[in-house]
């Protein structure tokens, strides 16, 4: 009986509350959700899954990629991930709910503002953007800048076409691609 007491009480404050709102600041109902609803102008963005899900919102699909993401990595399923390409204000929204799911399943982030360069993808794919890398441990963390490491160094030493494959090889061991998927990755035209 006292939990819902509790309950009833917090569901009159919300509404008290949500009507003084609305009451003194000479906003509609309408206006007030409006203007919660942060990331309104990114559903205009084009997403694929626009054209098939009513009311998609691209902030939640995100944090449902961070969600999974952190999950399948902090349960030995994938070493590393990655998550979408981000511009500075998806990151401002994204990453505070990245570090409560990282903390949630004890594992290490990133936030990559110069993601590594292999022949997997196109090398403009995170060209301006930022990407959470999601890591099992430091370990991991430490092997993708290693591999970093290992490509400026090619790239000093003039000889970057001559291991840009293992470089491939490398970084797609570390995102847990097979080897199927890492051939044909780098047989892609990009």
């Amino acid at each position: 009986m006292i939990g819902k007491k509790r309950i009833i009480k917090k569901g009159t404050f919300l509404f008290t509350t949500v009507f003084f709102v609305i009451a003194f600041s000479n906003l509609s109902c309408k206006e007030v959700i409006s203007r919660s609803d942060f990331g309104e102008e990114k559903q205009q963005e084009k997403h694929p899954a626009n054209e098939v899900i009513p009311d998609f919102h691209l902030y939640s699909y995100y944090a449902g990629r961070i969600s999974t993401s952190t999950e399948f990595v902090s349960y030995g399923c994938k070493k590393l991930a990655l998550s979408t390409t981000l511009s500075d204000e998806e990151l401002a929204v994204l990453l505070p709910h990245a570090e409560q799911k990282a903390k949630e399943y004890r594992i290490p982030i990133y936030v990559e503002k110069d993601l590594l360069v292999t022949p997997l993808f196109s090398p403009t794919v995170a060209r301006g953007k930022t990407v959470i890398l999601f890591a099992y441990n430091q370990d991991v963390l430490d092997e993708y800048f290693a591999i970093k490491a290992f490509r400026e160094k090619a790239i000093e030493e003039g000889r970057l076409g001559d291991v840009e494959e293992e470089l491939g090889w490398r970084f797609g061991r570390l995102l847990s691609y097979t080897d199927e998927t890492i051939e044909r990755l780098l047989s892609e035209e990009k």
